[in-house]
């Protein structure tokens, strides 16, 4: 997490076979640590009956940014296997989970209203780690995929635009033509500037 430039040269490097195991064991990771956020939050412990269902119902995130990954790289799929690649950006996602954990336990740990509260901290902090995430995706596509410095930044911007739109969609957005959509980003700006 700390130095991409000089570790994704590495784990590309690995000799480990890839195979459906490798696609998919990072993701699963993912949904896995999002389930336990939504135990954590809901119930403030970790128990198997919150953990499961709210891993399969948050499961689209890491789907999403696994399309968002095929749809920007598409045309270079030749440049490294779809297995290791997607196991190698997922291998990026430390600071996202560095914060949700932080997020989970103090939602569990403290009081609500003093969590919750302070949610423009939070949001603060979002925007510290959505920078640190996008400099391992940087050099995730400069090292795997090869991409000049120009070319890996508009692979980020994309694979974000994509995911994000997909995940806001599925999750916010009941109301799912262009103009519903444009409706609740605004709501949820109002909301979140208020």
């Amino acid at each position: 997490m700390l130095r991409p430039a000089a570790t994704f040269p590495i784990l590309l490097a690995a000799t480990e076979p890839a195979g459906p195991w490798m696609v998919w064991r990072r993701p699963l990771a993912i949904a896995g640590l999002l389930g336990c956020v939504a135990s954590l939050v809901a119930s403030g412990v970790l128990t198997v009956r919150l953990i499961v269902p709210a891993a399969l119902v948050w499961s689209y995130v890491p789907i999403a940014q696994v399309l968002a990954l095929v749809a920007v790289t598409w045309r270079r799929r030749r440049a490294a296997p779809y297995a290791r690649a997607v196991d190698l950006f997922f291998a990026g996602h430390g600071p996202w989970a560095l914060f949700l954990i932080g997020i989970a336990t103090s939602l569990a740990f403290l009081p609500p209203e003093f969590g919750w509260t302070r949610i423009r901290i939070w949001l603060g902090g979002m925007a510290g780690v959505m920078i640190w995430s996008a400099y391992l995706d940087f050099w995730f596509f400069r090292t795997v995929y090869r991409a000049s410095p120009a070319a890996a930044v508009r692979d980020v911007v994309l694979v974000r635009a994509i995911s994000w739109t997909l995940i806001f969609w599925i999750f916010a957005v009941p109301d799912a033509t262009p103009l519903g959509i444009i409706g609740q980003v605004a709501e949820a700006v109002r909301e979140l500037t208020t």
